[in-house]
């Protein structure tokens, strides 16, 4: 485009830090509503985005009622965007179980409308999306290189001279001082009924845990890191969870014996007193 809005240079970003939403329901509930409120208040500022409306692409592990840390109302994640972002349509794509679903849930309340899918799709499988994830990864340090078609060379151009999409990330030694890194719950987390008779959870789902570096489980070698904006004062609890993110860096190698970590981000800059946040997303350079 030829103009662009500050909206689309600094997007707002929130990390869940997982590809399935059953890893963590209840952090994944709780930053909808974040993220809902900050849209609203957006939209609030903005007459012409407030009139365009917003599209909401749900992925289909929002319709999964099966979680690993306890049982949420069924398609709660879904109720949660109709409700918050005040959702007057539902378009469910070449579902019929799913539509059928969507329309008992919110038939009296707003239009659910099917639409077929095109001719020729076919569903996702696990490997497509994984090899998509890490593509996206790699792109967002080294940035995207377009081959010229065949037959086609610089010369032939006429004039016309090629977009250089390609970047250079930063390779940046640390302490592991100089960085905060969290984590959001346990990684592993038992259901409450395993728990003995009378004890009480000590981590819950959305508690930042701090991780420490040095411990051989600590699962930060190659590990995709959220980085928080910066901040003059210590954030509590509250603010880790509910923090936007303005970047992300990626944890290249550890060097326990002298307590350094090397990562890898897209540009300069110093990482002096910032704070992460970790989840289970990993990359590993190829």
């Amino acid at each position: 485009p030829s103009a662009l809005t500050s909206y689309a240079l600094l997007p707002l970003v929130y990390w869940f830090g997982h590809t399935e939403p059953r890893r963590n329901p209840k952090l994944m509930l709780r930053l909808i509503r974040t993220l809902a409120k900050n849209v609203n208040a957006r939209l609030a500022d903005d007459p012409l985005g407030s009139i365009s409306g917003i599209i909401i692409d749900t992925p289909a592990s929002f319709t999964n009622a099966a979680t690993k840390t306890g049982s949420i109302e069924r398609y709660a994640f879904i109720k949660t965007c109709v409700e918050l972002f005040k959702i007057n349509c539902i378009i469910v794509i070449g579902h019929e179980k799913l539509n059928v679903e969507m329309r008992r849930e919110f038939g009296n309340s707003l239009p659910v409308v099917k639409v077929p899918k095109s001719g020729g799709v076919v569903d996702l499988d696990f490997a497509y999306r994984s090899r998509a994830q890490m593509l996206q990864l790699r792109s967002y340090l080294y940035g995207q290189s377009i081959p010229l078609p065949p037959g086609v060379t610089n010369a032939t151009l006429g004039g016309e001279t090629m977009q250089d999409f390609t970047l250079s990330p930063h390779s940046l030694v640390i302490e592991f001082s100089a960085l905060k890194i969290y984590r959001i719950g346990e990684e592993t987390m038992a259901p409450s009924s395993a728990l003995p008779i009378g004890a009480s959870r000590a981590v819950s789902e959305m508690q930042p845990v701090l991780v420490d570096p040095a411990q051989s489980g600590s699962g930060l070698l190659n590990a995709v890191l959220a980085l928080l904006p910066a901040s003059d004062f210590p954030l509590d609890d509250d603010a880790v969870v509910d923090s936007d993110v303005v970047g992300f860096i990626m944890v290249a190698s550890i060097d326990i014996h002298n307590k350094q970590m090397t990562i890898l981000s897209p540009g300069p800059g110093t990482f002096q007193g910032r704070t992460a946040i970790i989840g289970s997303l990993e990359w590993q350079e190829q």
